[in-house]
């Protein structure tokens, strides 16, 4: 298995050398390759990179979605620049380079050089497939090389055994809408398309469809519909979190009501009342009503030095003129650790 990966890294390399390919460009961690060009193709030619979603028109540092690993040997892409997202690629072996090549480059050829093109073409895509497997149909219809294939409108359809392309006016990849006139799409491992009318499909082998020279724009709509429906994962993933946090927030909130009630009950109604007349600052209420038992008045700081004191209960001792300690709670602690 590790000589087959070899040899076939060895081919794209030397595929990519003969088709002009850049001179190596190092990808270190801290300076990640934003692919932002689609008319640019990367060649994985040393290490390898994690290639990761961010939101677009953000600092490269920021938040990142990882999406997919491509070893050495393995191709990068762009995606078209009204992307739902923009993709960054990292280099997690010290070391890691790419080198480029103009995305013409992966078509127009025959033979030999035409399957070793196709199987990097065909890798990547069926990476970016495979973040997206959750959300893949349960119902559709399998899909073989020069076997013609009838689906109906909102039906689906994937590669049997291999990645194949299809090429029609009313299909779309994954759940996305069609784009153009006949517009030749690829079907990757774990992808799959969508009709919107009665159609027949005939697919075809990957090296036969990048022969021509609109598979580029085939490319462009899968990474359009792969990069949306990542968007929306995110996006979900983020309101998730966000309502994790709302849900901490009002726990928290009734639990510090419900404990200022607990201890009010305990040092007496009128400690009660004056809290309730007192600052609705929930520290500064808490010291007052100890403060009140032990005889201490407590003074509530001018509100800009609460707001930047990195020990809140501190600063409120300090301009009460009283001096705090740490102490480990027991039972009934207001009574012997004051």
């Amino acid at each position: 298995m590790a000589t087959t990966m070899l040899s076939a890294a060895r081919e794209a390399l030397e595929v990519a050398e003969a088709l002009g390919a850049s001179e190596p460009r190092e990808v270190p961690a801290t300076t990640p390759l934003e692919l932002d060009d689609p008319a640019s193709a990367w060649i994985v030619s040393r290490g390898r990179v994690v290639v990761f979603a961010q939101p677009p028109g953000g600092a490269l540092h920021e938040r990142r979605t990882p999406v997919v690993e491509v070893m050495t040997g393995g191709l990068v892409l762009a995606p078209p620049t009204d992307a739902a997202v923009r993709l960054i690629a990292v280099g997690i072996e010290p070391g890691t380079e790419l080198r480029g090549l103009p995305a013409s480059a992966l078509t127009g050829h025959r033979g030999h050089r035409a399957a070793v093109l196709a199987g990097l073409v065909d890798d990547w895509l069926g990476a970016i497939s495979a973040a997206l497997e959750a959300e893949a149909p349960e119902a559709g219809v399998a899909l073989s090389s020069g076997e013609p294939a009838l689906i109906g409108p909102g039906e689906a359809a994937w590669a049997a055994t291999h990645p194949v392309w299809v090429q029609a006016a009313e299909v779309g990849v994954f759940d996305a809408r069609p784009e153009g006139d006949r517009l030749r799409v690829p079907v990757p491992a774990r992808g799959w398309v969508r009709g919107y009318a009665e159609l027949e499909l005939v697919p075809h082998r990957s090296a036969e469809a990048l022969q021509h020279a609109d598979a580029i724009a085939g490319i462009d709509a899968f990474h359009r519909a792969a990069l949306e429906m990542l968007r929306r994962r995110i996006d979900a993933a983020d309101e998730l979190v966000a309502e994790r946090i709302r849900r901490r927030v009002g726990y928290e909130a009734d639990l510090r009501h419900r404990t200022l009630g607990r201890l009010a009950d305990v040092l007496g109604s009128d400690a009660a009342r004056s809290t309730s007349s007192a600052t609705t600052d929930e520290l500064v209420a808490v010291m007052r009503l100890v403060g009140h038992e032990q005889g201490i008045e407590i003074v509530e700081p001018p509100r800009r030095v609460l707001a930047t004191a990195s020990d809140p209960l501190d600063a409120i001792a300090r301009a009460s003129g009283v001096r705090t300690r740490a102490i480990v709670t027991g039972p009934q602690w207001w009574r012997t650790c004051l």
